[in-house]
């Protein structure tokens, strides 16, 4: 195979990977209109940067939503098949991230045997309802320890940060390599 076929083969399958996942694909297409100014306005750089600051943010986010409601259906399939559990409901799971919250609807289990509630999500992925990312975390501590905080809400980064996030996020930082 040339490497010109082995180019071809790869953006096909690059391209059937993002058709999966129409809202990324809508929104590298948004990322590529910024950069070929398809508005075709006379922007500034910073005003440029801005736009492509945002569209990443919500990339990501729509990328972390799309990870997290895959896994939660993998997992609701694998505890389906297993032996001694019943289904109990779903259960919003949402959480903070530096791209925002992300949330997803989570299958609930019973053990017949011991009568104790399970949700795989939230101990695979490791989040907890209303919780922070460890990324976030990190984010919100360093925000924190600018005096200019002071004690109200701010956004930052695209970020916002209620005044009490800072004493929810260290402690559970501590523990943590940088």
């Amino acid at each position: 195979m040339t490497k010109s076929e082995t180019q071809a083969k790869s953006w096909q399958e690059l391209s059937a990977r993002l058709k999966r996942h129409p809202e990324v694909y809508e929104r590298i297409g948004r990322l590529l209109e910024i950069v070929e100014n398809a508005d075709g306005d006379s922007l500034t750089a910073d005003e440029v940067e801005e736009r492509v600051v945002e569209e990443i943010r919500r990339i990501g986010h729509d990328a972390l939503q799309g990870w997290a409601q895959g896994k939660a259906r993998r997992l609701e399939g694998e505890y389906g098949r297993r032996a001694g559990l019943e289904r109990r409901g779903k259960k919003k799971l949402y959480w903070q991230t530096r791209f925002g919250e992300i949330g997803v609807a989570e299958q609930v289990w019973r053990e017949k045997r011991s009568n104790q509630l399970g949700r795989p999500f939230a101990r695979a992925a490791r989040v907890s309802c209303r919780g922070y990312s460890l990324g976030l975390q990190r984010v919100v501590t360093e925000f924190a320890a600018d005096s200019s905080f002071a004690g109200r809400s701010r956004r930052s980064r695209s970020i916002t940060a209620s005044k009490s996030a800072p004493r929810r996020c260290a402690p559970s930082l501590r523990d943590t390599p940088p």
